[in-house]
């Protein structure tokens, strides 16, 4: 045991990858920080209408290179005669990739998010050049670009459980 105390020991002591490591996990907070803060500004319209509010929390993930660090989430509930919840969580920015149903391998991802109402989910996939992709994991249609437009039917179709 003392021996694999000194190498875990070893393991720990900051290095070169350490501050590679330190760098991608800041990069994927602000990243997350931006995503969150572009679907409120999207929602924006619905929670002034009260039909929906958001609920700000955290969540605790832990990466094998980046370490245990809290991440944001966000509540989206919609206020109308047939509530629905919709959670947006990130998996973790180490993602190997994601196969869909329909057989379509996403690879090469630096993150991901999931949208959530039920057993339904959508996923936003963070690229190497920090941009977003937008799919459901039910493999019904192909990665796309995010913007506010494709946010908004992807949110339309959890809510109506589409």
């Amino acid at each position: 045991m003392k021996k694999l105390a000194g190498e875990l020991r070893e393991d720990a002591k900051a290095g070169p990858d350490a501050e590679s490591d330190e760098r991608r996990l800041r990069e994927w907070l602000e990243d997350l920080k931006k995503l969150v803060e572009s679907i409120e500004s999207w929602v924006a319209p619905l929670v002034e209408e009260k039909v929906a509010s958001l609920q700000h929390g955290s969540m605790t993930l832990v990466e094998p290179d980046l370490g245990q660090y809290e991440a944001p989430t966000l509540d989206i509930r919609i206020l109308t005669k047939t509530p629905c919840l919709v959670r947006i969580e990130p998996r973790g920015e180490h993602v190997v990739g994601l196969a869909l149903r329909g057989g379509e391998r996403v690879v090469g991802v630096r993150g991901r998010v999931d949208m959530r109402s039920g057993p339904a989910i959508w996923a936003f996939l963070r690229r190497p050049d920090r941009t977003w992709w937008i799919l459901p994991v039910d493999g019904r249609t192909s990665k796309r670009t995010l913007s506010e437009a494709r946010f908004a039917e992807a949110l339309r179709k959890l809510i109506h459980a589409e």
